[in-house]
């Protein structure tokens, strides 16, 4: 997340970075109603906000019914650990 979160703070106002960060990581997907509710901005300045993460590549955007989803986007994981063998 942190990665994540250094962009935010790039595309978003610093003022509002830190509140969105914690509500867009905080479940898996998040609604433009989500940061409304959570005091950050209004309607439109919140979806203005989540399109921007949407093209800064760190959440994709879903349409369900007349809502907008915005999911985290997930990179193709890679293995934490890697073994080499060593031939003595």
């Amino acid at each position: 997340m942190t990665a994540a979160a250094a962009i935010v703070r790039d595309v978003v106002p610093a003022a509002v970075a830190a509140p969105l960060t914690d509500v867009v990581f905080a479940r898996p997907y998040c609604r433009i109603g989500d940061v409304v509710d959570a005091g950050i901005a209004q309607r439109q300045r919140a979806s203005d906000h989540l399109k921007a993460l949407v093209r800064a590549g760190v959440l994709e955007e879903h349409r369900v019914h007349r809502d907008r989803i915005f999911r985290i986007r997930h990179r193709r994981q890679t293995p934490l650990l890697r073994i080499q063998v060593i031939d003595p």
